[in-house]
């Protein structure tokens, strides 16, 4: 995959890049939103709203109504929280391929680290809940660290724990926020065009590679 030299570790975005969680963002969403007898949203719409963890994907959901200065933001997104914690993963499912992809990492000897802007306290239940448990050798939420996508420092942080430069890493996801933090942070980077954000790799957010399916992903891994 890189040219001269064989990639050391990879890290991944999880929504819109593993797995597909919108139904069950959705339903999250509307639970907070019904509470306060607003509109509900519709898959289509939360799928542009993904991206910045939970505090952005709740403000859009109120914005779109223009009702983010009448609603308690910190409410929302209690409420938000709470709800989407009871599901998780009901709906949530992998996209055809991924656990390839894993396996390719594993057999290459590729170390992994799951770098996402869902608050933590969601993600460890998901990965059990696809037997991922053990398929990551470091996971930092929006909200591990002080700073999220896309500033740098969480594929930094992750780099240093997994003691490999950044010519030797690579970033992969969905969205404009995984490609500018993999160049702020020197990475190079996989836009995957099957996720939430693909419309977005233009003007500055261009990655390194992309690819149209995990199994593709895989395959570019494998080398």
């Amino acid at each position: 995959m890189k040219e001269g030299g064989k990639i050391k570790a990879v890290l991944f975005d999880l929504d819109g890049t593993l797995i597909d969680s919108v139904p069950d963002l959705t339903w999250a969403l509307n639970t907070m939103l019904r509470h306060f007898g607003l509109r509900m949203c519709n898959e289509d719409e939360v799928r542009g709203w993904i991206g910045d963890g939970a505090g952005k994907l709740v403000r859009r959901a109120l914005t779109a109504q223009a009702q983010e200065d009448t609603i308690c933001f910190d409410r929302a997104l209690s409420l938000f929280m709470e709800a989407y914690g009871t599901v998780l993963s009901q709906k949530t499912t992998p996209y055809t391929g991924i656990d390839k992809v894993l396996t390719v990492c594993q057999q290459k000897g590729i170390r992994t680290a799951l770098v996402t802007n869902k608050p933590e306290r969601f993600i460890k239940p998901i990965l059990r809940r696809f037997g991922w448990e053990d398929s990551f050798a470091l996971v930092l939420g929006g909200d591990t660290l002080t700073t999220k996508k896309p500033d740098p420092a969480p594929l930094l942080y992750a780099l240093k724990y997994l003691a490999v430069a950044p010519e030797d890493a690579l970033m992969v996801g969905d969205s404009c926020n995984d490609i500018l933090s993999a160049k702020r942070a020197g990475i190079k980077s996989i836009g995957v065009m099957w996720g939430y954000g693909a419309s977005a790799f233009t003007d500055g957010c261009e990655a390194s590679h992309y690819v149209k399916t995990p199994i593709e992903l895989a395959e570019r891994l494998h080398g």
